[in-house]
């Protein structure tokens, strides 16, 4: 089919189930956050009503998903099979990303939780609920149907710009925005040379699983703030003060 087929479809065409789908899910979020905005101030009233909310927020985000997903064979490709160096270079270039972003996202944002209103559920609920719900479903639409169908009308270095753009800012945080972009850059890529989404999957999950825990303080995000505070300070001549007594020469002089 070429493309002065008058039957051939449109950029518009194609783009524009993608597109739908991240307008509805950014709808069905923006509805959460102003339902959120009228629970009680104090999380121990509020606490189960924003797990339903955030429920009944993941079940229609699931719906939306798999309803525009579904039906493009290419979109909900997870595993294609490829040569034993593709998985490596995957694994590799995953995992180095992962690590890299997740460190350069610690420097920026600090304490982090999932829900400020939430209660805590048992972690493997929270592990299931919050990371392998979520990593798949956005797997699904970004580096799913977003970027195949940017793919067929943009260059790829546009298109994997253009939906990392997409996953930054559906996160509404503009602190973290730059590492959550070449997040969305670095599982687009390994959805290009995978075929599948299976890397992008577990570097989700990685990404997703790290900060639950991190949440439920099972991994240290770093030095605390006391024990910053706490460090010696560094002097004018780039040493550091020391409690000690003077000694010697340097004694005698600042006791006369």
């Amino acid at each position: 089919m070429t493309s002065s087929d008058p039957a051939a479809p449109t950029p518009a065409d194609i783009l524009r189930p993608a597109l739908w789908l991240w307008i509805g899910v950014e709808l069905a979020r923006g509805l959460l956050a102003q339902a959120h905005a009228l629970l009680p101030p104090d999380p121990a009233e509020s606490a189960w009503a924003a797990w339903l909310l955030h429920g009944v927020n993941e079940l229609v985000f699931a719906i939306l998903v798999l309803a525009f997903v579904l039906p493009d064979r290419e979109a909900r490709s997870i595993w294609v099979p490829v040569g034993r160096r593709v998985v490596e270079q995957c694994v590799v270039v995953g995992g180095c990303a992962t690590a890299l972003l997740v460190a350069w996202q610690q420097l920026l944002s600090g304490p982090w939780s999932w829900f400020r209103h939430g209660a805590q559920l048992p972690l493997w609920a929270e592990l299931v609920y919050v990371a392998v719900f979520a990593a798949v479903l956005e797997e699904l639409m970004y580096r799913g149907l977003l970027l195949q169908r940017l793919r067929r009308v943009l260059p790829l270095g546009v298109a994997l710009a253009t939906q990392a753009m997409l996953f930054a800012v559906a996160h509404l945080d503009t602190v973290t925005m730059l590492p959550k972009f070449f997040f969305g850059v670095a599982t687009g890529y390994l959805r290009v040379v995978a075929g599948g989404l299976w890397p992008c999957v577990l570097m989700h999950l990685g990404w997703n699983t790290f900060y639950v825990l991190l949440d439920r303080g099972l991994v240290c995000s770093g030095p605390s703030a006391e024990r910053r505070a706490a460090r010696p300070r560094p002097t004018a001549t780039g040493g550091r003060r020391s409690a000690r007594p003077r000694r010697g020469r340097r004694a005698r002089r600042a006791r006369r």
